[in-house]
């Protein structure tokens, strides 16, 4: 484990979940370096209200942005959007929902064969941390073909996005999950 996570645990009061340390930079996920997280800790210890968030990662979107991600820490680490909403009652959700949110739409810079690269890559490196239920509605998804949907009704068939399922499906999902998570 790394010294500075260490550090981190001990100056903060506050233990990483065990699928944190499966996280990995990649196509879902940017991990704040340690140094980064100690520098945003400093800044926001000072207000009372946000003494009890780490932030821990930040992920990039073609279409909106960037949105860092926080531990909210209570009797359990819940993960919290810039917003400070719940979007993950812990942290194997936050990693089954977003293996979802990426198997649901191609990014438009890279072809059908590299997104199906990646979901496999990705599949691969972090089943272990999803539960069977997780494991099998992954595995569903990821035995479909690559197909164009509309993410809202009446959408002009050049906005459509291409992926492994549909938002009707990815919302149907999260709401059985019983969290606020809003991709």
């Amino acid at each position: 484990m790394n010294k500075q996570i260490v550090e981190i645990e001990k100056q903060y009061d506050f233990t990483f979940p065990k699928p944190y340390f499966s996280l990995k930079n990649d196509e879902i996920f940017t991990l704040l370096a340690p140094q980064k997280i100690i520098e945003l800790m400093d800044e926001i210890q000072d207000d009372t209200n946000l003494r009890n968030i780490i932030p821990f990662a930040v992920q990039y979107d073609d279409l909106e942005g960037a949105d860092a991600y926080y531990f909210f820490v209570k009797d359990k680490p819940m993960v919290l959007n810039n917003d400070f909403e719940i979007v993950a009652n812990d942290c194997q959700e936050f990693i089954f929902f977003n293996l979802l949110q990426f198997m649901y739409r191609k990014q438009n810079h890279i072809s059908i064969d590299e997104f199906k690269e990646s979901v496999n890559k990705l599949i691969q490196r972090y089943e272990n941390e999803l539960n069977k239920q997780q494991q099998q509605i992954i595995s569903q998804f990821h035995k479909r073909e690559v197909f164009s949907h509309a993410p809202i009704k009446d959408m002009p068939k050049a906005l459509w996005f291409t992926g492994l399922l549909t938002k009707q499906e990815l919302d149907s999902i999260v709401m059985m999950a019983n969290t606020v998570y809003k991709p």
